[in-house]
C-alpha cells in the first residue's frame, strides 16, 4: 500500500470515527480498571497491555523487547501518576499496567530503530512506540513516549479524536503547530500532552500527565469504578 492510499484510508476512518463521536457511538476503554480506596484518599488504575513485535521490520531481540516492554510500563506508570484535588483534599492516582495477552488490552508495538522515527496511536492503527537508541537520551524519550502515546486513547475517549489528536488545541488533527502553539512555559509542569515550541531545559523532570486529564482517566474513561473500603 502507497503513502498515499494510507493517508486516504486514514482520512476516511477518522471521518467514520467522528461521525460516530458526534452521535455518542463511542464507548469507554474496556482495557483501564480504576478502584477506589476511600481510607487511603487513593484511586488505582489498572491500564492493561499486551507488548507486541513487528512482524518484519524494527524487530528488537529477545533481550531488547523485554527492556522495552519495562521502560514503556515505567513510562506510562511514572507520567501518569499524580495527585489530584478531589473531595475537598488532595487524592493519589496510582497508575499501575498489568500485561494482559488475551481479552481486553492495549496491544503496543514496540520497535528499535536507529534513524529517527515518530511514533503514534492514532486508535485506529496499531499503537506504535519506536525506541531511537541512537539518541542519548534514548531511554528517557521512550519512556516519555510511551505515555504520551496512550495519553491520546484517554483523551479521545474523554473528549473526542479531535480533541486528542490535535494536543488539546496546539496542533492540527495530523501534528502540524499551529500559530497558536505556546512556548513551554519557564517553571513548573509541562503538559504531556501538549505540544509546544522551542525548547526547555530539564524536559523529563518537569513534564507530567495535567492533572486535568488524571480526573478524566479517573471520573470520564471509565466513567464508573469499583470502591474498596479496607485498609491501607
Amino acid at each position: 500500500m502507497s503513502m498515499t492510499t494510507a493517508m486516504k484510508h486514514l482520512c476516511v476512518a477518522l471521518a467514520f470515527v467522528m461521525a460516530l463521536e458526534c452521535c455518542g457511538v463511542l464507548g469507554r476503554l474496556d482495557w483501564v480498571k480504576v478502584v477506589k480506596h476511600t481510607p487511603c484518599r487513593r484511586f488505582d488504575v489498572y491500564v492493561y497491555i499486551d507488548c507486541d513485535k513487528p512482524w518484519l521490520f524494527y524487530r528488537p531481540s529477545s533481550s531488547q523487547f523485554s527492556i522495552l516492554c519495562r521502560y514503556c510500563r515505567e513510562g506510562i506508570e511514572n507520567y501518569w501518576s499524580r495527585g489530584i484535588s478531589y473531595a475537598g483534599s488532595t487524592w493519589i492516582v496510582n497508575i499501575k499496567t498489568v500485561l494482559r495477552s488475551s481479552g481486553d488490552r492495549k496491544k503496543i508495538e514496540l520497535q528499535w530503530r536507529k534513524s529517527s522515527s515518530r511514533s503514534h496511536n492514532s486508535d485506529i492503527l496499531k499503537m506504535t512506540v519506536k525506541y531511537l537508541s541512537k539518541r542519548g537520551d534514548a531511554t528517557a524519550l521512550f519512556k516519555e513516549t510511551c505515555a504520551h502515546e496512550i495519553g491520546h486513547s484517554f483523551l479521545k475517549d474523554a473528549h473526542g479524536i479531535k480533541y486528542s489528536w490535535g494536543h488539546k488545541g496546539t496542533s492540527s488533527v495530523f501534528g502540524g503547530l499551529k500559530s497558536s502553539t505556546p512556548a513551554y512555559p519557564r517553571s513548573g509542569e509541562i503538559d504531556l500532552m501538549k505540544y509546544y515550541r522551542g525548547g526547555t531545559s530539564n524536559f523529563y523532570n518537569r513534564v507530567v500527565a495535567a492533572e486535568s486529564d488524571v480526573k478524566d482517566l479517573v471520573f470520564k474513561v471509565r466513567d464508573s469504578y469499583k470502591t474498596n473500603t479496607g485498609r491501607c
